[in-house]
Protein backbone atom coordinates (compact mmCIF):
# COMPACT_ATOMS: atom_id res chain seq x y z
CA UNK A 1 0.00 0.00 0.00
CA UNK A 2 1.16 3.02 -1.34
CA UNK A 3 0.11 5.08 2.50
CA UNK A 4 2.31 2.51 4.37
CA UNK A 5 5.49 2.89 2.41
CA UNK A 6 5.05 7.18 2.74
CA UNK A 7 4.35 6.47 6.36
CA UNK A 8 7.34 4.42 6.33
CA UNK A 9 9.85 6.27 4.34
CA UNK A 10 11.89 7.87 7.07
CA UNK A 11 12.70 4.07 8.04
CA UNK A 12 13.02 2.63 4.70
CA UNK A 13 15.48 5.48 4.08
CA UNK A 14 18.20 4.86 7.35
CA UNK A 15 17.69 1.23 5.93
CA UNK A 16 18.73 1.70 3.29
CA UNK A 17 21.96 4.05 3.92
CA UNK A 18 22.85 1.14 6.46
CA UNK A 19 22.63 -1.51 4.01
CA UNK A 20 24.36 0.74 1.53
CA UNK A 21 27.23 1.43 3.79
CA UNK A 22 26.82 -2.39 5.09
CA UNK A 23 27.41 -3.61 0.73
CA UNK A 24 30.48 -1.22 0.57
CA UNK A 25 32.37 -1.63 3.64
CA UNK A 26 31.61 -5.01 5.12
CA UNK A 27 33.57 -5.86 8.14
CA UNK A 28 35.88 -2.65 7.99
CA UNK A 29 34.01 -1.16 11.15
CA UNK A 30 32.02 -1.83 14.25
CA UNK A 31 28.22 -0.07 13.78
CA UNK A 32 25.91 0.52 16.75
CA UNK A 33 23.33 3.05 17.79
CA UNK A 34 23.03 5.33 20.69
CA UNK A 35 19.81 6.15 22.41
CA UNK A 36 19.55 7.56 26.04
CA UNK A 37 16.35 6.78 28.32
CA UNK A 38 14.96 10.54 27.43
CA UNK A 39 14.60 9.50 23.97
CA UNK A 40 17.84 10.96 22.58
CA UNK A 41 19.37 9.18 19.47
CA UNK A 42 21.59 8.80 17.41
CA UNK A 43 20.71 6.30 14.28
CA UNK A 44 24.19 4.90 13.93
CA UNK A 45 27.89 4.94 15.03
CA UNK A 46 30.59 4.12 13.41
CA UNK A 47 34.31 2.58 14.49
CA UNK A 48 36.95 2.95 11.95
CA UNK A 49 40.31 3.11 11.85
CA UNK A 50 40.19 3.75 15.93
CA UNK A 51 37.78 6.65 15.40
CA UNK A 52 34.18 7.72 16.27
CA UNK A 53 31.60 8.65 13.89
CA UNK A 54 28.08 9.67 14.83
CA UNK A 55 25.84 9.76 11.96
CA UNK A 56 21.78 10.64 12.25
CA UNK A 57 20.07 9.64 9.11
CA UNK A 58 16.74 11.94 7.94
CA UNK A 59 15.03 11.48 4.47
CA UNK A 60 14.63 15.08 4.32
CA UNK A 61 15.57 16.78 1.08
CA UNK A 62 15.48 20.35 3.80
CA UNK A 63 17.51 19.37 6.56
CA UNK A 64 17.48 22.23 9.33
CA UNK A 65 19.26 23.04 12.69
CA UNK A 66 17.09 20.73 14.78
CA UNK A 67 18.18 17.52 12.98
CA UNK A 68 21.72 18.08 14.51
CA UNK A 69 19.78 17.52 18.06
CA UNK A 70 21.02 13.98 18.69
CA UNK A 71 24.14 14.38 17.47
CA UNK A 72 24.68 17.34 19.87
CA UNK A 73 23.76 15.25 22.19
CA UNK A 74 25.89 12.58 21.74
CA UNK A 75 29.23 14.77 20.80
CA UNK A 76 28.26 15.85 24.99
CA UNK A 77 28.50 12.36 26.33
CA UNK A 78 30.47 9.97 24.13
CA UNK A 79 33.88 10.20 22.19
CA UNK A 80 33.02 11.46 19.28
CA UNK A 81 35.59 11.86 16.29
CA UNK A 82 33.34 13.56 13.87
CA UNK A 83 29.53 13.30 12.79
CA UNK A 84 27.17 14.08 10.00
CA UNK A 85 23.53 14.49 9.10
CA UNK A 86 23.13 12.34 6.30
CA UNK A 87 19.97 13.26 4.22
CA UNK A 88 18.43 13.43 0.61
CA UNK A 89 20.58 16.74 -0.61
CA UNK A 90 22.47 17.04 -3.56
CA UNK A 91 25.50 18.43 -2.14
CA UNK A 92 26.83 19.12 1.61
CA UNK A 93 25.26 22.36 3.19
CA UNK A 94 26.93 23.71 6.81
CA UNK A 95 25.19 24.66 9.49
CA UNK A 96 25.91 26.29 12.92
CA UNK A 97 25.91 22.84 14.66
CA UNK A 98 27.21 20.28 11.80
CA UNK A 99 27.57 19.17 7.87
CA UNK A 100 24.49 17.78 6.19
CA UNK A 101 26.05 15.25 3.44
CA UNK A 102 24.02 13.63 0.38
CA UNK A 103 23.61 9.93 1.24
CA UNK A 104 25.16 9.48 -1.84
CA UNK A 105 28.69 10.72 -0.55
CA UNK A 106 28.31 8.40 2.85
CA UNK A 107 32.05 7.45 1.65
CA UNK A 108 33.43 10.54 1.82
CA UNK A 109 33.17 10.44 5.95
CA UNK A 110 35.65 7.86 6.26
Amino acid sequence: DKAILTLQSGLLFEHHVIHELLARHHGQYELSYWRTKQGQEVDLIVEYKARVIALEIKNTSKPRPEDFKGLEAFRKQARCDRSYLICNINRPQKFSNGTALPWRQIDSVF
